[in-house]
């Protein structure tokens, strides 16, 4: 399995041949012979989804009830129909009819995996590579059901077994280098991602995910050169030139780093992210007014909250504030639920020290997402300031309470929680 989450578990299901026995075949009527063959045909075919296919392998298993093959067909098939729990019967059935077979427990290994029988799933996995010692997938998806349940050491274990089974295996070189990087062992997942690149020299994402390690190791020239490479590999890619461009900005090359957020605003215009850099790297090089321009320039030919909003922050980034607000309620024309857009006003409000409309707006964003923590910040912050100790507390302890991830980030948010709870202890009593 290519990532250790949840999400996304449905995606690689292994392929199903289901093929009756010759024997069974021949016993039949010439008609009945043609439809179970066709049902055969349909059952084994992966890229059909649906009832059609699952009721072509329910047949196939009608027609041949002591086949393993045939009960692994349908189970496979209603995975793909996400029938998780009606699945697992039948890949029962195959693992009981054919214990020996490695893909049978494999199949339902990735049954259970996915229905979060994790301790099961992994048995399941285990006796796959151990009746199939080079099943390559078999120890990359045992591998991801250890690292799910953090058991890191034989993780690594079963990911090096995937390696050595299949030496090309890029999924395998991919999860190590993951978990490695999850877990902040940062030279040792660079070690993996340098490895793949030397197994798949044209593979564009091992370049990409060795910078990556080299930017967290401060290794800022390293990263460059491979983040060049990813470039050259895969120049279509606009994560590549965005990232090469983080490499050059953090080694002082604001130039080069521009010329590549550019580049990667090019091949994906709508990727905020990425317009965003462009125009905080031209406010770092003090060419504002093009920053501006440019917002403007890409809020006015395709219009969306997102990109007046972008241009809300730019003006507020300048000290422009009018044009800030004017910007975030030209984003609210276009979406009045645009999160960013209220907050930009209510912090644009407390910025002024125009303290009554930063409430006022805080809370109408607390109003329309009652869990969204940064608008009970804001609410308290403007509550303390207007000497409101009582409301500031209850702000921004809703705040601590809906993000306290947020007070980590900002210390800041915590003292002024401190503040506002002992100008209330000094409050008397009404």
């Amino acid at each position: 399995m290519p990532s250790h989450t949840r999400l996304g578990r449905l995606v690689a299901l292994a392929t199903v041949l289901a093929i009756l026995p010759a024997s069974l075949m021949a016993q039949q009527s010439p008609g009945a012979a043609s439809k179970s063959a066709s049902n055969a045909t349909l059952c084994a075919d992966t890229s059909q989804t649906g009832d059609e296919r699952t009721t072509a392998c329910r047949a196939v298993v009608d027609d041949a009830a002591s086949d393993a093959a045939a009960h692994a067909a349908l189970g496979a098939a209603l995975l793909d129909d996400g029938e998780l729990e009606e699945a697992l019967p039948s890949l029962r059935e195959a693992v009981r009819l054919a214990p020996a077979n490695a893909r049978h427990h494999h199949r339902l290994g990735e049954a259970l995996y996915y229905l979060d029988h994790d301790e099961e799933a992994v048995a399941e996995f285990r006796e796959a590579v151990h009746l199939e010692p080079d099943f390559a997938r078999g120890h990359l998806d045992l591998g991801g059901a250890l690292a799910y349940l953090e058991r890191v050491d034989e993780a690594l274990a079963s990911f090096d077994s995937a390696i050595a089974a299949d030496t090309a295996f890029i999924e395998a070189y991919e999860a190590k280098a993951f978990l490695l990087s999850s877990l902040e062992r940062f030279d040792e997942s660079l070690a993996v991602y340098k490895a793949l690149s030397v197994a798949q020299p044209e593979y564009a994402d091992a370049h990409y995910g060795a910078g990556m390690m080299l930017i967290q190791l401060q290794r800022l020239p390293e990263a460059v050169t491979s983040y060049r490479t990813a470039v050259r590999l895969a120049p279509e890619d606009a994560a590549n030139h965005n990232d090469l461009g983080v490499a050059l900005q953090q080694m002082g090359d604001h130039e080069a780093a521009l010329e590549a957020y550019r580049e990667a605003h090019r091949l994906e215009p709508e990727e905020t992210l990425y317009l965003g850099n462009v125009l905080t790297t031209m406010i770092q090089m003090e060419r504002s007014a093009e920053a501006i321009a440019f917002a403007e320039e890409r809020a006015k030919a395709s219009p969306s909250a997102e990109r007046y909003h972008t241009l809300a922050a730019v003006h507020l980034a300048l000290g422009q504030h009018e044009a800030a607000i004017a910007s975030a309620r030209e984003a609210l024309t276009l979406d009045s639920t645009h999160v960013e857009a209220h907050l930009a006003i209510a912090i644009t409000h407390l910025q002024q020290q125009k303290l009554e409309d930063a409430l006022s707006a805080s809370l109408a964003l607390t109003r329309l997402v009652p869990d969204e923590p940064r608008g009970w910040a804001i609410a308290g912050l403007a509550s303390l300031a207007l000497e409101r100790a009582e409301d500031a507390v209850a702000h921004l302890t809703k705040a601590r309470e809906l993000g306290p991830e947020l007070f980590e980030q900002q210390p800041l948010l915590g003292q002024a929680l401190n503040e506002a709870m002992a100008a209330l202890a000094r409050t008397p009593p009404r």
